[in-house]
């Protein structure tokens, strides 16, 4: 029988497996790596907007997911807005509609939750799209380098953002937030991420 539950801290070992096989990038090849991936995933875990969830069938995990709470200014209200990652199928369980499991779970939590919305960002944008997603905005970041800052009379209006700064580097992001439309709240540890 099919269940669909919280992982507990426990299961996080068998729930990584799965997460790095269906994701050969991810960098989990030595025990070190692992060990590292394990330690940010309790860290995930244990933050109040995340939620690890796996598919169980006959008490074994086949399948596993992240849930996301966001919170999204639509028009003029901050809302809640689902957000799915990492969904991934064990290997021996391919083609037995574990995915399509997982996205109907999401949408009925968060639907139960009052959402507005559900995102996702589609690593595979044909299976989301026979789930009935369309594509958003395009997404942009921009980097470049020192040498192609402005010249000028000097550096002292230029520096390095420290975890002192992190207050007001929040305060700024709030700022902007509230003068756009679709924009997601910065979650507190993303920024704790962005200093470590």
């Amino acid at each position: 029988m099919r269940e669909i539950r919280e992982i507990q801290e426990g299961e996080l070992d068998e729930f990584l497996r799965i997460t790095t096989e269906a994701f050969p990038g991810m960098n989990g090849a030595t025990p070190d790596d692992r060990a590292a991936m394990l330690e940010r995933m309790k860290r995930v875990m244990n933050e109040p907007t995340a939620h690890f969830f796996g598919v169980f069938d006959d008490g074994q995990l086949v399948g596993v997911m992240r849930l996301y709470d966001f919170t999204m200014k639509l028009h003029s209200t901050r809302t809640l807005v689902g957000g799915v990652g990492g969904v991934a199928v064990d290997l021996l369980h391919k083609k037995e509609h574990v995915a399509a499991d997982i996205i109907a779970f999401y949408h009925n939590y968060y639907r139960n939750k009052g959402a507005a919305l559900t995102s996702l960002y589609p690593f595979r944008p044909d299976f989301y799209k026979r789930m009935g997603y369309g594509f958003g905005a395009k997404m942009n970041r921009y980097a470049f380098k020192a040498a192609a800052l402005p010249p000028g009379k000097g550096k002292s209006h230029v520096d390095f953002l420290m975890a002192d700064d992190k207050a007001d580097l929040a305060a700024c992001y709030d700022r902007f937030l509230e003068q756009t439309n679709g924009l997601f709240e910065l979650p507190l540890h993303v920024l704790d991420n962005m200093f470590a």
